[in-house]
């Protein structure tokens, strides 16, 4: 490909060398009623600095002057065009489709955001955007509005949306195709229950064979259908050449990476079809930051032979660095230091477009920026605990209770609704993160953008459990589902044990009714007034049991409160808000796997403290690992492997099994661990028994070396914070650890083997004199055979050396040690610590 140059405004690309056809694509997705520009911070050789992206005005320049300097040019948009921005909310797609039609797209794909207001709602955007002299095919192929009932056909089912569109170019033709994510449609947004949403790949390759029986052999699909699954679909097809695709928001292009942004993957990724020939897939991120350029070469006979093109990141020329906006030599350094990455791209926005915008703008400004209160502290946004969607806060933040701003708009709704007990809200519904500071009512129209209202639902305490067992099931497993079904809630809590089946995800489901100060356990048929929002009310994110409830008018109520006004009010009674107690968050643990709370934890006898015991529960069998010393006072630890439980019911459970000890007889601290020199040796037997309630254990070990007997707490208590729990390095397995991560300090129990091959274990804890370092301990026992009577005055820590420890996420760590002691003295080991589910 031709090497670009530098460019200043608007970028120049032009790809026409080699093909007998060309097709020149201009494409965005995703722009969700962001017409204003936004601000983003660029990571550059020269620091960072600030600088205005994106902006549909810039939009619209790029595309025209994209448009103007290549023959044989197609303008596509692939979906979600309206929703999630103020403009929307006061237009209902007006503002959207005005600025649209500046532009001019040749082509629409509808996305399952444009049913969020219903058929009739999208019937409405569509004839804004039709109402002009632009000629946009909308496409919905695998869409179908029953003809007669819908808004949208009242004559035909392809009123309004079209099932192909076939475009001429000189004397070329090429077919599109419009596909939309079918499931996640049905269950995260809200179209007429008589439209139908066929299934993606079926639906695509019907019309492909359609297009290429009429001779058109040259096919594009625009899709709103996530990039992963685009790439999947491309795979499983004939005859499809490209797709221009949108929904998962997918930034491409790797040079991105650069500045300091995250691409998901190559712009244009190439990959092949069931053919085995070319498909170029592309995507356009989001909120009208950035517009895709492909060029789609084609041979004489209509085969694909090549494609190039550029994503452009809609800039601004002003940058702003430490409040100082730029000029002089410091602006010419960041002018030629964003040249040299493809992409970067200066953009004059379109006069035109920008008074367009304005009329709409200057309507929405005043009340957009009237400040409403303030925020304390920032509140992160999450989904599903430890997912990672927050551009605010670090996924260690939200790993174990999720998101702090969807519980305050729990609390909120809970409040404003005055007869409710409890709320339920779904993630989906809650969209930015709130940062410290002043709120705007423009901050939380974007927060809560939908057209939602707020309704109580008289629902039973089984009901409840029922309700959030189908959001967990949409959120998790469903195929084609929405992660915006985790449920959130005020007046309600729960641990999600996630790797369960169906029905027993949701444990120790408890409720604190509106005006209580106390938990207790739900009561399965008690009635409860459950506010929620009118989305999830009506079946939306799969929540079937409340659209049962819903259905029946005696047990439902629309309080008719508009949802963002509803937070809107909520703000401006309390002037300041910050995050809930923690006590109050709904999700108490998030576990991935079979166990959550429950047994699973760091677990002592207060009066024998010499004794640590860490319990992992999986499925119906127990992992113990015991933390003692041996009749010569050494630090050893044994382990109950996979012990099966018995006698479980409502008050807790018992186990029981061998206990092993270990010997190692290869390089046992530092070198390369192999399991293959690993000796399991059976000392004797133990058993556990659980009191659910007490929330005990009683471990009793009988083994060749001694017995005990352990009455075990939790360490620390219940104050657990994100990434507690076991952890191993796989290229080192044989070095264990267990992070013990509490709310003012973080200890480390490590199981390895000494130089004798004989196991040991360690502690690391903070150091004194600087809490981010830690010092390595290896304890003994001075008074005898610990096992008979321990004493805690007599156990020596001996230091023996330093570490640090780095949590990256929710589920790993980086621990470097270097021993000061022993045969290994002076040598420092890394591990990149995992989480260790068994």
């Amino acid at each position: 490909m031709k090497k670009l140059l530098p460019i200043i405004l608007l970028g120049c690309v032009s790809w026409q060398a080699s093909a007998d056809f060309t097709l020149n694509i201009s494409h965005i997705n995703d722009h969700h009623s962001h017409l204003n520009p936004e601000d983003i911070d660029l990571m550059l050789p020269s620091g960072e600095v600030e600088v205005e992206l994106g902006g549909f005005p810039r939009v619209t320049a790029q595309i025209n002057a994209q448009a103007a300097r290549s023959e044989h040019h197609v303008k596509i948009h692939a979906g979600d065009a309206i929703t999630g921005d103020l403009f929307y909310t006061l237009f209902k797609g007006e503002a959207d489709a005005a600025l649209m039609n500046t532009v001019c797209f040749d082509v629409f794909t509808v996305g399952n955001h444009e049913f969020d207001a219903g058929d009739a709602g999208l019937k409405t955007f569509l004839d804004y955007l039709l109402d002009g002299s632009c000629d946009t095919t909308v496409l919905g192929s695998n869409v179908s509005p029953e003809v007669g009932v819908s808004p949208l056909a009242p004559n035909a089912v392809d009123d309004y949306l079209k099932r192909t569109a076939i475009k001429s170019f000189g004397d070329q033709q090429v077919g599109f195709i419009g596909i939309d994510i079918a499931n996640k449609t049905k269950q995260s947004s809200s179209p007429d229950e008589t439209t139908v949403f066929a299934d993606e790949l079926e639906t695509a390759q019907t019309y492909i064979n359609e297009l290429v029986a009429m001779g058109i052999n040259q096919i594009v699909l625009v899709t709103h259908y996530q990039y992963q699954n685009d790439i999947a679909l491309a795979a499983q097809l004939s005859h499809v050449d490209a797709i221009i695709g949108g929904d998962s928001h997918s930034l491409l292009g790797e040079q991105f990476a650069e500045v300091g942004l995250n691409p998901q993957g190559a712009y244009p990724t190439r990959v092949t079809n069931a053919d085995g020939d070319l498909v170029c897939i592309v995507q356009a991120w989001q909120y009208a930051a950035v517009v895709g350029e492909l060029a789609l070469n084609f041979d004489d006979a209509g085969a694909l032979t090549s494609c190039e093109g550029t994503p452009h990141l809609l800039l601004g020329d002003t940058f702003v660095r430490d409040d100082e906006t730029l000029t002089g030599d410091a602006l010419a350094t960041v002018q030629a230091e964003l040249a040299a990455i493809s992409g970067l791209t200066m953009v004059t926005p379109d006069a035109n477009a920008e008074m367009v915008l304005a009329d709409y703008a200057a309507q929405a400004e005043e009340l957009e920026t009237t400040v409403i209160g303030n925020i304390a502290e920032n509140l992160c946004l999450e989904r599903i605990p430890g997912q990672g969607r927050s551009s605010l806060c670090d996924v260690s933040e939200t790993a174990e209770r999720g998101s702090d701003i969807t519980m305050v708009v729990a609390e909120a709704f809970r409040e404003m609704s005055v007869l409710s007990d409890v709320t339920i809200q779904n993630a989906g519904g809650v969209r930015i993160d709130i940062p410290a500071g002043e709120l705007t009512i423009g901050d939380a129209y974007r927060l809560l953008p939908f057209a939602n209202t707020i309704v109580n639902l008289d629902m039973t305490g089984a009901e409840i459990k029922q309700t959030l067992e189908e959001a967990i099931d949409v959120a998790l497993y469903v195929d084609g589902g929405s992660s915006g079904a985790y449920p959130y809630a005020a007046g309600l809590r729960f641990d999600v044990a996630a790797g369960r089946a169906f029905g027993e995800r949701i444990q120790n489901l408890e409720v604190k009714v509106k005006g209580s100060d106390s938990w207790a356990s739900i009561d399965p048929s008690e009635f409860y007034l459950v506010a929620t929002n009118s989305f999830i009310a009506s079946g939306g994110d799969g929540y079937d049991t409340m659209k049962r409830v819903f259905n029946d008018p005696l047990r439902a109520e629309d309080t008719f409160l508009d949802y963002a006004q509803a937070f809107v009010d909520y703000v401006e009674a309390r002037g300041t808000v910050g995050k809930l107690p923690t006590e109050d968050y709904s999700t108490r643990r998030y576990c991935a796997t079979y166990d959550c709370g429950g047994i699973s934890d760091l677990w002592w006898d207060e009066d024998k403290g010499g004794y640590g015991v860490s319990i992992k529960r999986l499925d119906n069998r127990v992992v113990v690992r015991i933390y003692g010393y041996d009749a010569e006072g050494q630090p050893y630890w044994s382990t109950l492997e996979g012990i099966p439980v018995t006698d479980e019911s409502d008050a807790g459970f018992t186990a029981g099994g061998d206990v092993y000890t270990y010997r190692y007889d290869g390089q046992a601290i530092g070198g390369q661990w192999s399991r293959d020199n690993v000796t399991p040796t059976i000392i004797g037997s133990g058993s556990l028994v659980y009191d659910k309630s007490a929330d005990t254990v009683a471990l009793s070990v009988r083994t060749s070396e001694g017995d005990y007997d352990l009455d075990l707490t939790r360490f620390n208590g219940n104050d657990r914070q994100a990434g507690d729990g076991v952890y191993w390095a796989p290229d080192k397995s044989g070095q264990g650890l267990y992070v013990s991560n509490r709310a003012s300090r973080v200890f480390v129990q490590w199981f390895v083997y000494d130089e004798n091959g004989q196991s040991a274990w360690y502690t690391i804890e903070p150091s004194a004199d600087d809490e981010n370092q830690y010092v390595v301990y290896s304890p003994s026992y001075s008074g005898g055979n610990p096992m008979q009577a321990f004493d805690p005055a007599n156990v020596v820590r001996k230091a023996v050396g330093t570490a640090s420890l780095t949590q990256n996420n929710g589920r790993s760590y980086t621990l470097s040690v270097t021993l000061t002691a022993g045969p290994n003295a002076g040598q420092m080991e890394v591990f990149n610590l995992t989480a260790f589910d068994y």
